[in-house]
């Protein structure tokens, strides 16, 4: 409905023009207007930054990061375990039946084998232990 004195062909364009002016005068303000920078860290507490982490090591190849990643399966976030699973198999070609989804027993399993992978290996260094990548510290490494 056309405001009171206009007709609805009179008012509505230039309504629609108003409403291109708020928007074109708005766009400058919003430009830059981004969340806070994301700096990748295995160990941040933010999952984002974790996750940044993860892709990175995936995208380098870069086989120094295998221990972070063995200790990521142990995070409570799924999307965590997956990345840090498919990154290992990339990075190494082994397997060791880890799969994200699986029961925690399972998981646990696996990714002890991982560990006991590394720790053998030519590698010889145990894994830091520290509490679960997930943010709720909900379980450790064991």
């Amino acid at each position: 409905m056309a405001p009171p004195g206009l007709s609805s062909r009179s008012w509505l364009p230039s309504a629609l023009m108003q409403g291109r002016r708020i928007i074109i005068l708005a766009a400058p303000a919003l430009v830059g207007c981004g969340g806070p920078s994301i700096e990748p860290g295995f160990e941040s507490v933010d999952p984002q930054e974790r996750t940044a982490a993860l892709l990175d090591a995936a995208r380098s190849g870069d086989a120094s990061a295998t221990p972070e990643l063995i200790i990521m399966l142990d995070s409570s976030d799924p999307a965590e375990r997956m990345l840090a699973d498919e990154t290992l198999r990339r990075l190494t070609g082994e397997d060791f039946g880890y799969r994200h989804y699986d029961p925690e027993p399972q998981r646990r399993e696996a990714a002890k084998a991982w560990r006991q992978w590394w720790e053998q290996g030519e590698q010889a260094a145990p894994l830091a232990q520290r509490p679960s990548s997930g943010g709720d510290g909900a379980s450790e490494t064991p």
